[in-house]
């Protein structure tokens, strides 16, 4: 069956007019092994339909046929077209992704923890190193020098010079980046599964955490000493990793900032997790490079597919069962979606249950803008700038932009994609960030990860197409020539230049195609009845057993979450060490 994807991703490459090459197919093949159970599963069957068919028109396996013979083959499955279209959208992201993404990825070594049986049981366990689990840890390591395991299902990589590059998503990614809802709504969405976790991956955009937000969360779920003035020592600590790089705007950051003041529209230019240097601030740069200096134990591409208490204390059980780890006090900082999984999977939480299987996106929808002039070589990094004016409605800013994402959407549209080759340098995306809607979280058999459903009401996409409509105005105020929104069935020819009548064209956000790079909530932390933990994410009715990361936000947070993430998790685990102290 192998055979068939080189022959498949070969007839993609040669469709798209991309130079095929040994390297192009082996790692598109390679990343194409990252996705979804489900995904890859429908891959198959659909090429061994395809060979069928080869087999019994052209005499020959497709492996053997002529790259020419295949659109042949398609046009007999007619009434499968949705879902070839969508396998040949995921086959030409990937092969794009590599394609202009060049940059090796290299593994780094740790001296990840080799354990003998005698050394499986620690005082304090911690498992996911992004942002809040690499707090929790060194803050742990600090306070108990060699009594903390921090436990990782990824890889430690090297971060790459340029912005996505294909072997990042191979690497760090959960499931390569393409993941999707399975629902009406379908929502794309991504999150990161190596050593630091989202920090790795991300853009490092930084909010400080919102006073309105933290009244509206204490108030919701009783949450005690959530004020800002209680968070500020722990604010601190993490804008120590984030610089604002005013003196270096780029030509484009400029166009933003004169399109807001142009608009009256209120602007932010965003710190970032970065050094003075401009390098990025991810945490195993920073606090995770630190702990492993103090000697702390990490045990890298480890999977925990379940935990149970017994004789007082927590035991934890690997994907290949091989391993069983136990500790006094777990930590679990997998972040939302996957620490909510576990909890479910090992049937620790009765109370409250129906929390724990949700979860919140911030859904947006993308538009790409065209310029007169040059903005972009390939493989640029996003600029900081926001469009603040219609918070907390929505957030307007720039997503990554490099050629493969502005053509990833477009693989059928002859029309955008040629404009796109030959203007992708004069063009910048723009994304519309809301906090609407609510996911639900289901568990089936022979699947090892979650299936991932997202609701959104007749309401919610309004505000969505209300949203849209207000950010067309606001990137035709940067001076953009051509807009091009991201959706299916665009039926656009942009060198005609007739954008309103495009934009004018579209009545609500069908086909728009949604994605997400936040996930949040379903561990609700605070005192009230409908909480699962406590206000410093203790969870009730355990002994020893404590949630830290983006599952306690269940409170709509519109503003990148990695700062209020990480000062949630400073303030309750500072907690718990000095509580720990008085017994």
């Amino acid at each position: 069956m192998q055979i068939y994807f080189d022959t498949y991703i070969s007839f993609i490459i040669k469709e798209n007019k991309l130079k095929l090459s040994p390297r192009l197919v082996c790692k598109s093949k390679k990343h194409i092994d990252q996705l979804d159970f489900l995904v890859k599963s429908l891959i198959h069957i659909y090429l061994f339909i395809l060979n069928i068919l080869s087999v019994l028109i052209f005499f020959k396996p497709l492996s053997n046929l002529d790259l020419s013979k295949i659109p042949k083959l398609k046009k007999l499955l007619f009434l499968f077209t949705f879902f070839i279209n969508k396998i040949d959208q995921i086959f030409f992201v990937i092969v794009s992704m590599h394609h202009y993404g060049e940059e090796e990825i290299t593994d780094l070594n740790i001296g990840d923890l080799t354990l003998s049986d005698k050394e499986c049981h620690f005082k304090f366990i911690v498992l996911g190193s992004g942002p809040s689990g690499a707090v929790t840890a060194l803050e742990l390591e600090k306070k108990y020098p060699g009594e903390v395991l921090l436990i990782e299902r990824g890889l430690h990589n090297s971060i790459p010079n340029t912005k996505h590059p294909g072997e990042e998503f191979i690497k760090k990614w959960y499931r390569g980046g393409i993941n999707s809802t399975y629902s009406l709504d379908m929502i794309a969405y991504s999150s990161g599964a190596c050593f630091g976790g989202g920090s790795e991956i991300n853009s490092g955009l930084y909010h400080e955490p919102d006073e309105e937000f933290l009244q509206k969360w204490g108030d919701e779920y009783g949450t005690k000493n959530l004020s800002k003035e209680s968070l500020e020592p722990f604010v601190k600590k993490v804008e120590a990793l984030t610089t604002k790089q005013t003196s270096e705007k780029t030509l484009f950051s400029s166009k933003f900032e004169e399109g807001a003041r142009h608009s009256s529209n209120e602007y932010s230019y965003l710190p970032r997790f970065l050094n003075e240097n401009g390098h990025r601030n991810s945490m195993s740069e920073t606090l995770l490079k630190d702990y492993i200096q103090r000697n702390g134990k990490v045990k890298l591409e480890h999977e925990i597919h379940k935990i149970y208490y017994k004789d007082k204390k927590w035991f934890l059980k690997s994907k290949d069962r091989k391993t069983l780890y136990s500790c006094e006090s777990l930590f679990i900082c997998c972040g939302s979606v996957f620490t909510n999984n576990l909890l479910l999977k090992s049937r620790i939480i009765n109370k409250n249950k129906k929390y724990l299987k949700r979860f919140k996106f911030h859904p947006m929808i993308k538009v790409i803008a065209s310029y007169d002039e040059e903005l972009q070589e390939i493989n640029d990094d996003i600029a900081a700038d926001q469009n603040i004016e219609f918070y907390p409605k929505f957030i307007i800013g720039n997503a990554s932009s490099s050629l493969q994402f502005l053509i990833s959407s477009f693989q059928k549209n002859i029309f955008i994609k040629e404009f796109i080759f030959e203007n992708w340098k004069k063009m910048k995306v723009f994304h519309t960030t809301f906090s609407l809607g609510v996911g639900r979280i289901y568990n089936l058999p022979l699947f090892k990860d979650p299936i991932l459903t997202y609701y959104l009401s007749k309401s919610d996409k309004k505000k969505l197409y209300e949203g849209f409509l207000q950010t067309m105005s606001f990137i035709k105020s940067t001076n953009a020539t051509t807009l091009i929104p991201v959706k299916d069935n665009l039926s656009y020819n942009p060198k005609e230049n007739k954008s309103d009548l495009v934009i004018n064209s579209i009545k609500d956000i069908k086909g728009f195609q949604l994605s997400s790079v936040h996930i949040l909530g379903g561990v609700t932390m605070g005192e009230n009845i409908n909480c699962i933990a406590n206000s410093y994410g203790k969870v009730f009715d355990t002994n020893g057993l404590y949630v830290n990361d983006s599952s306690l936000i269940n409170t709509p947070l519109l503003k990148n979450p990695q700062g209020t993430v990480m000062a949630i998790a400073y303030r309750n685990i500072n907690n718990f060490i000095a509580s720990h102290e008085i017994y």
